[in-house]
């Protein structure tokens, strides 16, 4: 059985793409399987990461119509055969060991959902989703991109919520109130870049991917 399932959403981000795939082929833990879901970039990414995939079958790229970053990932929790999903936006990236520490702690304890464990790159404030007049540490928020959730209660609570912003907060506050068991790790291991100027976190009304 296949342990992850990894999710990356992209629109218009070829120029960055490669290092977010790069780290998941380099992982220690090899019992994964990456779900590529390309949401309508005006250049398709297939064109710039072929090279990259081609004879790697854990790899499934699929090109759909620019729905938005919520319905992307939707898209790829449908297709996903893991037993736990977790997320990599695509400009973000992996340390070599992001998979095999969390599998290490979710074959000692079966919880629902893991967050936590990244390190920031470049600013670390972004918009307070209840008052997105100020800012906030990014550390004191929910990173959807360190989910590892078990695909047995994302099939009962659902998926992402589209057209808003934080999707992963609403996500987590789904789970939480169902009281599923959670843990937040401390173990950074996700790169969290948010050197570029469109990441929704420095834009409050523009889609991350």
């Amino acid at each position: 059985m296949i342990y992850f399932s990894i999710v990356i959403t992209t629109y218009n981000r070829n120029n960055i793409l490669e290092n977010a795939i790069k780290s998941v082929i380099n992982q220690t833990s090899n019992n994964w399987e990456c779900l590529i879901i390309d949401d309508g970039s005006y250049e398709p990414a297939i064109n710039k990461i072929f090279y990259l995939i081609k004879d790697d079958k854990r790899f499934t790229y699929v090109y759909q119509k620019n729905s938005g970053v919520a319905n992307a990932k939707n898209s790829g929790l449908c297709m996903a055969k893991g037993k736990y999903i977790t997320f990599l936006d695509s400009d973000d990236y992996y340390m070599e060991n992001h998979l095999e520490s969390r599998k290490e702690i979710l074959d000692n304890i079966n919880y629902d959902l893991i967050h936590g464990g990244f390190k920031v790159l470049g600013d670390e404030l972004v918009y307070d989703k209840q008052n997105p007049i100020n800012k906030i540490s990014v550390y004191d928020c929910i990173v959807g991109g360190t989910f590892f959730i078990k695909k047995d209660i994302l099939n009962e609570v659902g998926g992402f919520k589209e057209n808003i912003y934080s999707d992963d907060s609403y996500l987590y506050e789904k789970i939480k109130n169902k009281n599923f068991k959670i843990f937040e790790t401390d173990i950074k291991t996700y790169i969290y870049n948010r050197l570029n100027e469109d990441s929704i976190t420095n834009n409050y009304n523009q889609n991350n991917y």
